[in-house]
């Protein structure tokens, strides 16, 4: 099914354009069993044309961009729980400006009250998912997915700037993830003492957690074809008192 939504969806995107977005209206199925796992409510998604051009004016990417929603919307790599406006953030493969997207999700109002409304998607920086990880806002963790992402060459959290080269950041990285997840290669060394210069104790450490919390975290339990329990097992997370950080974009 998600096949079938996820081919009219890329149809439907190729024919957009500024004068006819504010008609089109882009349907993205019913949430995953993973979405609906969070507590993400079983209602269609939709997503506006207009919004895509606003957003793709905020933040610099291609409508083009966009291509396969739906079907990388129903695997994400994590879901945040969105407390500031109500709903939920979704980590994704789908790379924008060099990060990896943010779908933002809300249930609507008014009339699109029996519909979860995408609010958003943009690009958004590592630095930005550890803060959102170590916060307590953390709902489901790909594990794999999510610790492969954290140990990507990409600049650390917190770096002054992007001069190191990526196949240190990425042994750097790769030491943390090892070393939180036990693997042999790094099992005699404290990844933290032996970083490189350019990125700064605290950001690593702060990195470490966020691959710990990942590494540890029990995700809710998935239910296949949308039968639930009366209670859902979603997990009750400590969140943060310096509340959320920019969530939607």
């Amino acid at each position: 099914m998600i096949d079938v939504i996820n081919v009219k969806f890329n149809e439907k995107l190729l024919g957009l354009t500024p004068a006819n977005a504010d008609r089109v209206i882009f349907s993205l199925g019913r949430p995953s069993e993973v979405l609906l796992s969070v507590g993400i409510e079983d209602k269609e998604i939709k997503l506006y044309g207009n919004k895509i051009f606003k957003k793709v004016k905020k933040h610099g990417y291609q409508v083009s961009d966009l291509k396969d929603l739906p079907q990388i919307l129903s695997n994400p790599i994590i879901v945040f729980d969105d407390k500031q406006h109500g709903g939920h953030l979704a980590l994704t493969v789908l790379q924008l400006g060099g990060n990896n997207a943010f779908v933002s999700l809300e249930v609507g109002d008014g009339s699109d009250m029996d519909f979860n409304i995408v609010k958003s998607v943009f690009g958004k920086s590592l630095s930005g998912i550890i803060w959102r990880i170590n916060s307590g806002h953390l709902l489901y963790a790909d594990k794999e997915k999510a610790l492969s992402y954290l140990s990507t060459p990409a600049p650390i959290a917190g770096a002054k700037d992007n001069r190191e080269p990526a196949h240190s950041c990425h042994l750097r990285t790769s030491a943390l993830v090892a070393d939180a997840i036990g693997t042999q290669e790094f099992k005699n060394t404290d990844p933290v003492s032996t970083l490189a210069p350019i990125a700064g104790a605290a950001d690593d450490r702060e990195l470490l957690e966020a691959i710990n919390i990942v590494n540890g975290f029990e995700n809710p339990l998935i239910y296949k074809d949308n039968t639930f329990p009366d209670e859902m097992s979603i997990p009750k997370n400590n969140f943060s008192p310096n509340g959320d950080k920019n969530a939607q974009s």
